[in-house]
């Protein structure tokens, strides 16, 4: 059996996790936003966003290029 202290420790891990998890939910549904916002054009710069958020919408568009490029060379070798 798990005394108090170590079943306290494993509901704080367990709770940190949980709260990673959704900070990078979030994460990536502020940067699906962002895009789709600017493809949209209802966003014409990006000047209001902090560093961080750039970063990971640079990540998050090499990304979405990367499956274009996999897509369209399945497509271009006739395996679609």
């Amino acid at each position: 059996m798990l005394d108090v202290e170590g079943f306290q420790q494993q509901q704080v891990d367990k709770e940190k996790a949980e709260l990673f998890n959704a900070h990078r939910d979030n994460c990536d549904q502020e940067i699906n936003l962002i895009m789709k916002q600017f493809i949209a054009h209802r966003r014409h710069s990006f000047e209001d966003l902090t560093t961080e958020v750039l970063i990971h919408l640079k990540l998050k568009v090499k990304e979405s290029l990367k499956a274009i490029d996999t897509r369209l060379q399945k497509i271009h070798l006739g395996g679609i």
